[in-house]
């Protein structure tokens, strides 16, 4: 699996606490199963704890309102993730699309325009950006300065 790509299951767990006040295990695990995904609380449990660690999103339980829900002040900016996330569906129903025809290519075109400058630069920015990620990383644990 590429490392851009996010799990659908994971998808649907954030967007679902996302756009629902407060849902329970239950209320998620309902919803899972309508989208054809059968999960144990205990992997659902999994599943939050991997959408903390992996993409900085502190999902907390509320015990007042008894369901989880995605605590902004501690989790990266939650509309940019969800823009990257729409970005990330849409490049996933694409290269699927391809991968069961070219014949996607006769309905989608993409704008060659002058206009549309530095994507061909995005993936280094992106490297370099995490690489300095583990550079801090390794100095911070080995107390070594840059």
């Amino acid at each position: 699996m590429a490392s851009h790509v996010i799990p659908r299951r994971i998808q649907y767990i954030i967007q679902f606490i996302y756009d629902y006040n407060y849902p329970s295990k239950s209320e998620i695990i309902r919803f899972l199963e309508e989208k054809d995904f059968k999960v144990s609380a205990r992997t659902l449990e999994r599943d939050i704890e991997r959408i903390r660690s992996d993409y900085g999103l502190e999902i907390v339980y509320s015990k007042a309102n008894s369901g989880y829900f995605i605590d902004k002040s501690k989790s990266v900016k939650v509309e940019s993730f969800f823009k990257f996330l729409e970005i990330v569906t849409v490049a996933d129903i694409l290269s699927e699309s391809l991968k069961d025809s070219n014949k996607i290519l006769d309905y989608v075109s993409f704008d060659d325009s002058k206009n549309f400058k530095g994507i061909a630069n995005l993936k280094e920015i992106l490297i370099a950006i995490r690489q300095k990620e583990s550079c801090i990383l390794r100095t911070k644990i080995s107390g070594e300065i840059p």
